[in-house]
Order: structure tokens, then C-alpha cells, then sequence
């Protein structure tokens, strides 16, 4: 090492002769004081020899926590006990949760049937309503289905824009008019809507209405005379009456 190299603050590193505790041959290679000779000659080596040994687990379960994990999962335990057990035990609740699991002491869920034709159709009538509705309203009629999985039949299907309408507030704009001339017209039963089911509070305007296509056009042709047209998307008018 030059007097340069002092100066500048580079350490030296020694080369050390090992034996690769992976292939069994000798390798040499510079490293540091600290780090000391390599285990392995090349990352081929490194993968060899790493494989099959097992790491230690950050969270260990030893045979009394093995005992009590046993005896929560032996009934079907609530939210409140796993959550009390994994603070006594000092570990995560995934830990315990995980642990239960590979032990066989979580009953895998049931995958649920596929959808009947009736499901489908009766899933159809109702996707104008919101996905908690939907599926009380399905439980209503007989089937069993979660929230969950009226949504993702719905997306399947594409059933939302299977049901050619709009909102009040979207009509409104389309005709060139307040919202209120729409809900007015809804009111006095001129124009029909029906409600969408959604947890809208009073104070954010209540539930949403939603109106059909061929609503919006029987109310247009009956009601010509209350309707400026001057104001009206002439693009939307043709392609609602040309539908």
C-alpha cells in the first residue's frame, strides 16, 4: 500500500486461502479483517449450500404456546380471544392465525355453489340498487349470497351498463336543466325513477334516482311542450331516440 493510499484513508485487505464448504475446492479472495474468508466460491456454491436450511423464526412457538394456540382453535374461538392470546404470548395475531392454519385447526372455507339461472336473473333485476341492498334483497328471495359475491357476479356480467339509464342529476344536464325539473317531474309522477337503494343521508340529498332509457324517452314524447330544446344535447336526444 503507497503512502498516498494512508493518506487518502483506503485500508488494505488481506487475501485469505479458504476451502468451499459447498464443491470442497480451494478459492482465494481478497476481503476484509472483519468479514474474514469467504464459505462459498462462487453464488452457485452460496445457492447449494444455503439450500435446506432452515432460517430461525423471528417469533418461535414453543410447546406451551403450542398448547394454548391448541386449546383456543379447539371451540371456535372470537376476534376478542385471539387478539387477548397474542398480547399474552407477545406475539403477532398473524402469527398465531398462520400457526393455527398449518396445524389444521382452521377449517378451510367452503367454496360456495355456482350461480343458478334464477340467481342470474333475479341478480339482474336488482343491480340498480347498491351491493348491501342488492344482497339483502337476494336473501330476501331465497339466495344466499354475500355482498361480496352479487359484486363480482355483477362485474362479470357487465350487468351496470346492461341497464341503459341515468342518475336525476346526469338527465338534468343532458336536457339542459336543473336538477330540480327532474325530480319535480319524478314527483308529480310524470317522469318514472326508481330509488337505487344507497345510504345517502337527508342531509346529502337523500337516496339516488335512477331512470331508464325508455322512461327518459316516453317522458320526452309526452311531455314535449314543458321541454326546451334549444337547451338539449342534440347527440344524446338522437342516440336516446334512435335506441
Amino acid at each position: 500500500m503507497q503512502h498516498g493510499d494512508k493518506e487518502a484513508g483506503l485500508i488494505e485487505m488481506p487475501m485469505f486461502d479458504f476451502i468451499c464448504k459447498a464443491c470442497g475446492m480451494p478459492g482465494r479472495a481478497w476481503r476484509s479483517e472483519e468479514n474474514g474468508p469467504p464459505k462459498f466460491c462462487s453464488r452457485q456454491c452460496k445457492a447449494e449450500g444455503m439450500r435446506g436450511r432452515k432460517t430461525k423464526s423471528k417469533y418461535p412457538v414453543t410447546p406451551e404456546m403450542h398448547e394454548e394456540i391448541r386449546r383456543i382453535y379447539q371451540r371456535e374461538p372470537v376476534s376478542n380471544q385471539i387478539n387477548d392470546l397474542a398480547k399474552r404470548l407477545r406475539i403477532p395475531r398473524w402469527k398465531i392465525t398462520r400457526y393455527a392454519s398449518h396445524q389444521g385447526w382452521i377449517a378451510k372455507q367452503k367454496k360456495q355453489a355456482p350461480w343458478t339461472e334464477a340467481e342470474t336473473e333475479q341478480l339482474q333485476r336488482l343491480a340498480r340498487y347498491a351491493p348491501e341492498v342488492v344482497s339483502r334483497k337476494m336473501k330476501a328471495a331465497g339466495y344466499h349470497r354475500s355482498t361480496t359475491a352479487c359484486v363480482l357476479k355483477m362485474r362479470r356480467l357487465h350487468m351496470s351498463q346492461n341497464l341503459h339509464g341515468q342518475s336525476a342529476c346526469s338527465l338534468a344536464m343532458c336536457l339542459g336543466e336543473d336538477v330540480k325539473f327532474v325530480t319535480r317531474a319524478i314527483k308529480s309522477g310524470a317522469l318514472r325513477a326508481k330509488k337505487r337503494g344507497t345510504a345517502r343521508t337527508e342531509q346529502q340529498g337523500g337516496d339516488m334516482y335512477y331512470i331508464l332509457d325508455k322512461d327518459t324517452k316516453n317522458f320526452i314524447v309526452e311531455n314535449v311542450a314543458i321541454i326546451d330544446f334549444r337547451k338539449v344535447d342534440k347527440y344524446w336526444l338522437v342516440d336516446l331516440l334512435a335506441a
